[in-house]
């Protein structure tokens, strides 16, 4: 005979619990809760190659008759959260099938009492299932319970009717017997473990942060950083990861304290969450890097304009620190992916930049446009803003500074439709602008001018941007050949899957960038099907050489 309080040597897991497994050939124990050392536990993680659960569940002894009357919703409620956090497991298209089968028991109703004594017959019961869930009718905390001998067990606390609240603490519980811990969402909440094993920062979106307070917010969803959470602790059961290595580019590992968190928070909640926890961090975190740039140079700020997340745009921008001109690594600004969006409400968020003297024809940038404009004033006086230096005459000193502001060469050849320039226009330009002094000065318009002679005389290969982007449904995928080639873009889901391929057939050294001969895609696979919204990747060949960029479709 054996009492409940000691079927198995169990972590009580609640807003404060921490779930650490150590691999079978490491020989250390790591500390947990109240101080035990456990080296190998009962976790749903272990299973997920079964072919079935066995599910036993039962109501606590507080719970009035018509509380107990809910079998068939609730048994669904676990198997869709369960299902929850399954899913990002099968989509790592392992080899062995994903379990997707329950078969669910009812218990005789449950009784905290710890002096209760058990028949073996329960506890083989028990011990022969794979997951143990009560439903309690008294409000209070709701738990899981984790051990070496018996299966994990969730407590839920909140009563059996099915509302937003059970199931934002079903789905919580549930992560903790699958191994995961309490993510906490608030700098100096308490020490941050959860998320990714052991994840440490800010991720109020997650369904494990401790501090949601099971208001429904999560429901049966998991965020960003519960997903990765998941596939994190798959990978370090199944594929051998270790325990310091947090497999996601965008995290890194910190050993005090000791976990994975997110390089930029703010980054991560306004790329993958909704507005309000992008709005938390900003309001709760006085000292988060509002201009912090991912590996692609992207800020929130970025992303926040992308995702077309207004409320967002609006906070970051009346941040006293936000720097709103800062580029990614393709040389754009956040208000540069508002104007190719034409998001109206965003762009007029937007302070207006001062003018630059550069900028001859005003028009917000310094472009080839400006280079053209100043030529076409050559010799005259009095020629307004043409005259950049203010000398009182347009001349060679003009259109060099113009050429070192703008800096953009790439951006001729897409302007060619609006201008008339050509490369012995330029190399004339280039010959008269060699005998400036002193050179220094003008270095960098010299050089300009030659990337703009080079390209005009002969394009490099290269695939451009997308337009417009993001985009619903059709957008252009532009590029330039410096040979003729044999060409073809494939285009690919997030997952890496190939969706589409234009096959652009034999064509000639040139500039593809106007609709009429930038390459077209009309938002749908092979099989003519629209394909959903999201992130694609769209690859170029052309003979040897091969590029590839991203872009997002938004229905």
């Amino acid at each position: 005979m054996l009492k409940t309080s000691i079927l198995s040597i169990v972590v009580t897991l609640c807003a404060t619990a921490c779930i650490v497994r150590n691999k079978p050939t490491q020989s250390k124990f790591i500390p947990l809760a109240f101080g035990l050392n456990l080296e190998r536990l009962k976790l749903l993680i272990n299973k997920v190659h079964a072919p079935q659960w066995k599910i036993g569940y039962r109501y606590g002894i507080d719970c009035k008759p018509a509380e107990k009357q809910n079998d068939k919703a609730l048994t669904e409620a676990i198997s869709s959260s369960l299902r929850t956090w399954l899913k990002p497991l099968q989509e790592l298209q392992s080899k062995r099938p994903i379990v997707d089968k329950f078969v669910y028991e009812k218990w005789s109703d449950y009784d905290p009492d710890p002096n209760l004594v058990v028949t073996n017959q329960e506890r083989e019961t028990v011990l022969a299932s794979d997951l143990r869930a009560a439903f309690e009718c008294t409000q209070a905390s709701s738990g899981a319970q984790i051990g070496r001998i018996a299966p994990p067990r969730v407590v839920i606390r909140v009563g059996t009717e099915i509302k937003p609240m059970l199931l934002s603490a079903l789905t919580h519980e549930l992560g903790h017997a699958f191994g995961l811990a309490d993510t906490y969402q608030r700098p100096g909440f308490m020490r941050s473990r959860g998320g990714l094993h052991r994840t440490a920062g800010n991720q109020p979106a997650s369904v494990m942060a401790v501090a949601i307070g099971y208001d429904g917010s999560a429901a049966v969803t998991i965020s960003e950083d519960d997903r990765r959470g998941i596939v994190w602790l798959y990978n370090y059961f199944y594929e051998d990861l270790a325990s310091d290595n947090c497999f996601f580019a965008d995290y890194v590992f910190e050993e005090e304290p000791r976990g994975c968190i997110a390089k930029h928070p703010l980054i991560f909640e306004t790329k993958h969450s909704p507005p309000i926890h992008a709005l938390r961090l900003l309001k709760e975190d006085p000292t988060i890097d509002i201009n912090a740039q991912d590996v692609g140079g992207m800020t929130a700020l970025h992303y926040a304009v992308m995702y077309e997340k207004e409320e967002v745009v609006k906070a970051l921008l009346a941040h006293k620190d936000i720097k709103p001109a800062l580029k990614n690594k393709e040389g754009q600004t956040p208000l540069d992916i508002a104007l190719a969006t034409n998001n109206t409400a965003i762009i007029n968020m937007f302070p207006d930049p001062p003018r630059r003297k550069e900028d001859v024809n005003n028009d917000g940038e310094v472009n080839i446009l400006d280079l053209v404009a100043v030529a076409a004033k050559f010799g005259q006086k009095d020629a307004g803003n043409a005259d950049v230096n203010g000398d009182g005459a347009v001349d060679i000193r003009d259109l060099v500074l113009v050429a070192g502001a703008f800096g953009d060469t790439a951006a001729a050849p897409a302007l060619r439709g609006k201008i008339r320039l050509s490369a012995a226009t330029v190399a004339g330009w280039l010959s008269t602008a060699q005998k400036l002094t002193p050179q220094a000065k003008y270095a960098r318009g010299l050089r300009q001018l030659q990337n703009l002679h080079t390209l005009l005389a002969r394009p490099q290969t290269a695939l451009l941007a997308n337009y417009p982007n993001p985009f619903n449904p059709e957008t252009w995928l532009p590029y330039r050949l410096a040979d003729t080639a044999q060409v073809s873009i494939n285009i690919y889901n997030a997952q890496g899957i190939l969706v589409r391929t234009l096959a652009l057939g034999h064509r000639s050294a040139g500039v593809y960038q106007d609709k009429g001969r930038a390459a077209y895609w009309n938002g749908r696979n092979a099989q003519g099907e629209s394909v959903a919204s999201g992130v694609y990747f769209y690859t170029l060949s052309a003979g040897d050489f091969t590029a590839t960029r991203k872009m997002l479709l938004r229905k």
